[in-house]
C-alpha cells in the first residue's frame, strides 16, 4: 500500500471518528403528542417522534397543545409541556453520578427530574430571569410573557433542594419542597433583597402541592406549574402569557419577525387624551400659545365633542408620539388623526 493511500486512509478514519462523536447520542425522546420538532444547532429541523435521538445542542420546539417526554443519559427525566423551547446545551458525561450538564428552558412549560444527586453544583437549568443550581431535584419551571411582553419565570419545588439565582431576587434563594419564586423578571433598581424575597417567595397551597406529587414525572400523566395553579389552587393567572413569546431564533423552526397588530381603539383613545392635555396645557400658560382662538373655548368644544365620537376641530394641529409602533401620529385641523411613520421618536 502506497504512502498517499495510507494517508487517504488515516484521514478517511479520523473523519469518521470525529463524525461519531459529534453525532453522540445524549438522550431520547420516549414520548410525544402533537407537534414536536427537533432544531439541530446548524438550523436543521426533523419531526420527533418516540425513540428519536437527541445530540448536543438540540433544540426541542413543541407546538400548541403538544409535549414531548425526554430520558437523557444520565436517567434525567424531562417533560416538555405545549408552545417550549428548550434546549440541551451542555452534557459531559463520565458516570450517571459524575457528569456536567446545562439545560435552558427559553418559553414554556417544565417538569424536570434529576434521578442521581451531583455532589457539586455541575447541574443547571437556565431561563430567561433565572438560573438553577441542581443536585438531586424535581422541578417546575414556568417561562411565559406579562401582559407588557416581560419575560418572567415561575419555579416550585416538589422534591430534594433547589438554589435559585435571579436579578429579581439580588441574592441566592435555597427552596424547599412546597416553595416556589412566582414571577421573576428584572431586578427592580433600590429594592432589597428582603422585599424582593417577600415579594416572590411563597408556598404552594396544599391541593397544588399534592396534585404535583402525584403526577410525578416518572408516570405517563404531565401536569405542569400553571395548570396546576388553577386546577387545584383555583388561581386566575391571566396575567401568565405562554403562546405569544417568539421561537427561538434557530433555523427554520425559529418564528420571524411578524407584523406588530394595531389597536385602533387604544390608539385613538391615546390621541385623544393627549389631545385634552395639550389644550389644558395651553390654557394653563397662555403666553406660550401662537393661536388666537380662546384656549377655554376649546377645552369645552373638544369635552363635548368627544362625548359624541367626534374631534373638535378649533386647533390646527397636533403632533403624537405613538408607543405602539414607535412613529407619531399627526392629528389635523378637521379629523381623528394618521400614523405618520417620520418624525423623531419622542414623547
Amino acid at each position: 500500500m502506497g504512502l498517499e493511500m495510507k494517508k487517504a486512509l488515516l484521514l478517511t478514519t479520523t473523519l469518521c471518528l470525529s463524525l461519531a462523536v459529534h453525532a453522540e447520542s445524549i438522550g431520547k425522546i420516549v414520548k410525544v403528542k402533537g407537534d414536536v420538532k427537533i432544531v439541530s444547532l446548524s438550523g436543521e429541523q426533523q419531526e420527533a417522534k418516540a425513540l428519536s435521538e437527541l445530540e448536543l445542542g438540540a433544540l426541542v420546539q413543541t407546538g400548541n397543545g403538544s409535549y414531548a417526554k425526554v430520558i437523557m443519559k444520565d436517567d434525567t427525566v424531562f417533560q416538555i409541556g405545549p408552545n417550549s423551547d428548550f434546549s440541551l446545551d451542555q452534557f459531559e458525561f463520565e458516570t450517571k453520578n459524575i457528569r456536567t450538564a446545562a439545560y435552558s428552558l427559553t418559553k414554556g412549560q417544565l417538569r424536570s427530574w434529576f434521578v442521581h444527586k451531583s455532589p457539586d453544583k455541575t447541574l443547571t437549568i437556565k431561563t430567561p430571569t433565572a438560573s438553577m443550581g441542581i443536585r438531586g431535584t424535581e422541578i417546575l419551571t414556568d417561562v411565559y410573557s406579562d401582559t407588557d411582553g416581560n419575560s418572567k419565570t415561575d419555579i416550585a419545588l416538589v422534591r430534594g433542594k433547589l438554589e435559585v439565582a435571579s436579578n429579581a431576587l439580588g441574592e441566592k434563594i435555597m427552596l424547599s419542597p412546597g416553595q416556589m419564586l412566582d414571577s421573576l423578571g428584572e431586578r427592580v433598581k433600590g429594592r432589597a433583597p428582603a422585599s424582593a424575597r417577600r415579594e416572590h417567595l411563597r408556598n404552594l397551597s396544599q391541593r397544588v402541592f399534592e396534585a404535583v406529587k402525584r403526577n410525578s414525572v416518572d408516570g405517563d400523566g404531565a401536569i405542569f406549574l400553571n395548570d396546576a395553579r388553577k386546577k387545584f389552587g383555583g388561581e386566575k393567572l391571566k396575567d401568565k402569557v405562554f403562546d405569544r413569546m417568539k421561537d427561538s431564533g434557530r433555523g427554520p423552526a425559529s418564528v420571524k419577525n411578524e407584523e406588530i397588530k394595531i389597536d385602533k381603539d387604544k390608539i385613538l383613545g391615546k390621541m385623544k387624551r393627549q389631545r385634552r392635555n395639550n389644550i389644558r396645557q395651553q390654557v394653563r400658560n397662555p403666553a406660550n400659545t401662537t393661536t388666537t382662538v380662546d384656549s377655554r373655548t376649546r377645552l369645552r368644544n373638544f369635552q363635548n365633542r368627544t362625548r359624541t365620537g367626534t374631534v373638535s376641530g378649533t386647533v390646527q394641529s397636533f403632533d403624537i408620539y405613538n408607543p405602539e409602533t414607535g412613529g407619531r401620529v399627526v392629528i389635523p385641523a378637521g379629523g381623528a388623526g394618521e400614523l405618520a411613520p417620520s418624525g423623531p421618536a419622542a414623547p
